[in-house]
C-alpha cells in the first residue's frame, strides 16, 4: 500500500515542458481547406515532461527538487509560476537564447478528440547546461536527505552521458538510487542506473529487435540489458498488457489494472513517480512496481495529462483487495 509519509526527497533531472491546451467547440469545416473550424471555448496549462514527474510527486505528499531549463519568455513564466503553486523546488536554468519546451494540443470539446499538436523547442547546448544543473543538484544535496533522482528523459537534450555519469557516480557513494526514464534506444548513456522504466517500444530499440513482444523474451531481453549496462532492475511499461519487473535475475507480471482508457498521457510519468516515492518511503522494489501498475491504472482513466492523488491510489489499492 503507499505510504502515509515519504522519507526524504526526490530529485527530478530532465526535459522540462509546460503542457498548453486549447478547448473548443468543432460544427464546421473550414471553406478555405478540408480543416475543422475550431471556436475556442476555454486554454489551460499544466505542467508537462520532467514537470509532470514532479507534480506528480508533489501530489503524493513528496518534498521535490525540479532540474532542467526554460526560456526567459511567457511560457518559462507559466511554468516556473505552476511549480511554485505546486511547492515544487525550482533548479530551473533559465537560458535566454532557447524557448521554453511547449505543446499546445487543441482538443475538440464534445469528443476530447485532439485535432492537432503544435510543438515548439530547441536543443540546448550541452556542455555548459549540464555545469549549471550539476552545481545544482550539488547544492539540493546538502540541503536535506535525497531519497531517490529521477531522470526523466525526452531527448530534448537536457539528459547527457556526461550529467547520467556524474550523477551515478555521485548517488552511488551516498546509497541513493538513480532511476530512468528512458527515450532512446542506446542505454549505454545510462550506464550504472539502478532502476530503468522504459516501455515495449523503447526496450525493443535498445534491443534492436523490432519483433520483439512475446512475454518470455521480453524478459529474457530486460535481463540481458541489465547485465550489460550493469542496472539493478527494468521495470517494462506494456500498456493493455501491465507491468514486467525483472530485478536481480528474478521477474513479476503485473497486469494491467485500468478499467477504461481514455487517454494515455503522463501514465509514464505518473508511474515513475509513484515508484520512487514508495523507493523513498523504504518499500520494496516489487511493491513499488505494484503501486505504479495501479497508478498508472487510474491515470489512463483521464482525459488530458492528470495527477495521481494519494487517495486515488489508496482507493485503488483497496479494490484491488475488494
Amino acid at each position: 500500500m503507499y505510504p502515509d509519509h515519504v522519507d526524504g526527497c526526490v530529485a527530478v533531472i530532465g526535459d522540462v515542458m509546460l503542457d498548453v491546451y486549447v478547448h473548443g467547440r468543432v460544427d464546421r469545416i473550414s471553406p478555405e481547406a478540408p480543416v475543422p473550424v475550431v471556436e475556442v471555448t476555454g486554454r489551460s496549462k499544466v505542467l508537462g515532461g520532467a514537470s509532470n514527474v514532479a507534480a506528480n510527486l508533489a501530489s503524493l505528499g513528496c518534498h521535490v527538487y525540479l532540474f532542467g531549463v526554460c526560456g526567459k519568455d511567457r511560457a518559462g513564466m507559466a511554468l516556473k509560476t505552476l511549480l511554485s503553486k505546486a511547492g515544487i523546488g525550482d533548479g530551473l536554468h533559465v537560458d535566454l537564447n532557447l524557448p521554453t519546451t511547449s505543446k499546445t494540443r487543441v482538443v475538440a470539446k464534445e469528443t476530447g478528440q485532439q485535432l492537432l499538436r503544435v510543438d515548439e523547442e530547441k536543443v540546448p547546448h550541452l556542455d555548459s547546461l549540464t555545469n549549471h544543473l550539476m552545481i545544482g543538484f550539488t547544492k539540493a544535496l546538502e540541503s536535506g536527505h535525497l531519497g531517490a533522482v529521477i531522470l526523466s528523459d525526452y531527448a530534448k537534450g537536457v539528459v547527457t552521458s556526461a550529467l547520467v555519469a556524474e550523477v551515478v557516480r555521485i548517488c552511488s557513494g551516498l546509497g541513493v538510487p538513480v532511476l530512468v526514464d528512458p527515450r532512446r534506444g542506446m542505454w549505454d548513456m545510462y550506464y550504472g542506473a539502478t532502476v530503468i522504466k522504459p516501455n515495449i517500444f523503447e526496450l525493443r530499440a535498445a534491443a534492436n529487435d523490432p519483433n520483439l513482444d512475446r512475454t518470455g523474451d521480453i524478459i529474457e531481453t530486460a535481463r540481458r540489458l541489465a547485465v550489460e549496462y550493469s542496472i539493478r532492475g527494468v521495470l517494462v511499461t506494456l500498456g493493455a498488457r501491465g507491468m514486467i519487473l525483472v530485478l536481480n535475475g528474478s521477474h513479476w507480471k503485473l497486469p494491467a489494472m485500468a478499467r477504461k482508457v481514455f487517454d494515455v498521457s503522463g501514465a509514464g510519468d505518473t508511474a515513475m513517480a509513484v515508484f520512487a516515492a514508495c523507493i523513498c518511503s523504504g518499500q520494496s522494489m516489487r511493491e513499488a512496481a505494484r503501486m505504479a501498475n495501479l497508478a498508472a491504472g487510474v491515470v489512463v482513466g483521464k482525459q488530458g495529462i492528470s495527477l495521481i492523488t494519494r487517495k486515488e491510489l489508496a482507493d485503488a489499492d483497496q479494490a484491488t483487495v475488494d
